[in-house]
């Protein structure tokens, strides 16, 4: 305890040193808020429960704020959404707008600040987590690959899903061939971070481990951006006959122009909605996204 005392005097000597120098003494209560606004989190395991949902794929935000801390400006503002079972649903936006953000707070990952977030009814407050998240399946922006063979990587540690589940999932997402292909096939030792794949191979591989559990709900952040057009489209014809709930967060337009519905996020707000054509006359937002991407695209082919 008297080394600890000891510890803690010394740092705050030297940070209080640090901020003398800087002629800045109100950053440090600000950092000890935020501290503080850390610590007052409520940690996870406190809202399991033994709730079981029967998940189907509808989705209700209700009147959903959110900020990373109590004393930030809020990043994302009285959100309001119904996404019902089996729709392809796209969120579009300039960067920082909100999101990822967005999709994050939908596995549980963060809680609203005010509002409510409904799965087929029932509050995401009121669920067990680990239950729900069993029913979603999650692709990521940035795609992590671990140092462990294909199938562990597909599989992900969980006890329900064997090898045929991820067989499956693999010639789904058109890779099953490759990794067949390859001299130790599923048992095949994956680099770091999946070096010795390339981006069209973890992309799949991200997809395959998405789908492998036969998920209700799948969340894509720009999911096929490595693809080449005949893979995407194999793999979109097994989302659009799977009877799953699709939310695509969008960076590429073109992905998404099909959508059953398309939110647009601007400074943490939906400012739009609709689908492709009625947005596109709306002339507002989502038709500047859309000029843009396509300006991008032509410039890209003519280079």
């Amino acid at each position: 305890m008297i080394s600890f005392y000891t510890m803690a005097t010394m740092f705050f000597s030297i940070a209080v040193g640090i901020f003398v120098s800087i002629n800045d003494f109100s950053l440090v209560s600000q950092y000890l808020e935020r501290i503080k606004d850390i610590t007052d989190q409520s940690v996870e395991q406190e809202i399991e429960n033994n709730n079981k949902l029967a998940v189907g794929g509808n989705i209700e935000l209700k009147n959903v704020s959110f900020s990373f801390t109590k004393h930030s400006q809020e990043v994302l503002k009285n959100i309001n959404m119904k996404i019902e079972s089996g729709q392809k649903i796209a969120i579009v936006g300039k960067s920082g707008s909100g999101k990822s953000t967005l999709g994050k707070m939908l596995i549980g990952l963060y809680m609203p600040k005010s509002g409510e977030i409904y799965y087929d009814g029932k509050s995401i407050k009121n669920i067990g987590l680990k239950n729900l998240r069993r029913k979603i399946g999650i692709i990521p922006q940035e795609i992590i690959i671990f140092n462990k063979d294909i199938y562990e990587n597909i599989k992900m540690n969980r006890d329900f899903v064997d090898f045929d589940m991820v067989k499956r999932a693999a010639e789904i997402c058109q890779i099953n061939e490759e990794i067949e292909d390859m001299p130790m096939g599923y048992n095949t030792l994956i680099s770091n971070m999946g070096s010795n794949l390339s981006g069209g191979q973890r992309q799949r591989m991200a997809l395959a481990r998405a789908i492998v559990h036969n998920p209700k709900i799948i969340i894509m952040d720009e999911a096929t951006s490595s693809l080449d057009a005949i893979n995407e489209y194999k793999i979109s014809k097994y989302f659009e006959n799977n009877e799953c709930t699709r939310i695509i967060i969008a960076h590429r337009l073109s992905t998404i122009i099909n959508s059953d519905k398309i939110f647009v996020m601007d400074k943490g707000e939906i400012v739009e909605q609709g689908t492709h054509e009625e947005l596109i006359k709306l002339n507002g937002k989502y038709s500047e996204l859309y000029n843009y991407h396509i300006e991008e695209e032509s410039v890209a082919v003519a280079t």
